[in-house]
């Protein structure tokens, strides 16, 4: 299975171009987080990764 990962600021961007990207590249499911990028503690990251298995892809992708 593919998964991925969008991550954004709450500076106001949407979330949905990430997504489209990430359906778009083949994801089934698509976690999302909103976290700056100086945040070093990323639970949501790890326990997303975490319920991936052997064969699984992980795609993520990040708002600039």
């Amino acid at each position: 299975m593919i998964y991925g990962h969008a991550r954004f600021s709450n500076d106001g961007r949407s979330v949905t171009a990430l997504r489209a990207d990430l359906t778009a590249a083949g994801a089934v499911n698509v976690f999302q987080e909103v976290a700056n990028g100086e945040k070093a503690n990323r639970q949501r990251l790890h326990r997303d990764i975490g319920q991936i298995g052997p064969g699984d892809v992980f795609l993520s992708r990040v708002s600039a």
